[in-house]
């Protein structure tokens, strides 16, 4: 039941340390990019991103988290997120869109 309300494609994911992203300024500035599309039937008022940055030992090296307003059917966007703090070396990458299927309110009304 819940995977056709949750079919978020998420692609072009794009990790870049501070090491290699070459801002400078006091702060050690990391990137992640990525485009998510709403594969789904549905428009979301709000759909949440829980972003994970993972080390080789899969420990987890930095989070974060995002909310996209108005996320329409069909519709893909561009994130942007970044940690302005330092971080361990990071390998892996999770991205997990969340929203509640369960509540009528989160479901923009069809026009």
């Amino acid at each position: 039941m819940a995977e056709p309300k949750l079919n978020f494609e998420i692609s072009e994911v794009n990790f870049q340390p501070a090491t290699k992203l070459g801002l400078t300024g006091n702060l050690p500035i990391s990137n992640l990019s990525f485009k998510i599309q709403n594969k789904t039937a549905y428009s979301y008022w709000q759909v949440g991103l829980v972003m994970v940055l993972l080390t080789s030992q899969g420990t987890v090296g930095g989070a974060n988290y995002f909310v996209l307003d108005r996320f329409l059917s069909g519709e893909t966007r561009t994130v942007e997120m970044r940690w302005y703090e330092p971080l361990p070396p990071i390998t892996d990458v999770k991205i997990i869109p969340e929203v509640d299927i369960f509540n009528a309110a989160a479901y923009m009304p069809v026009k």
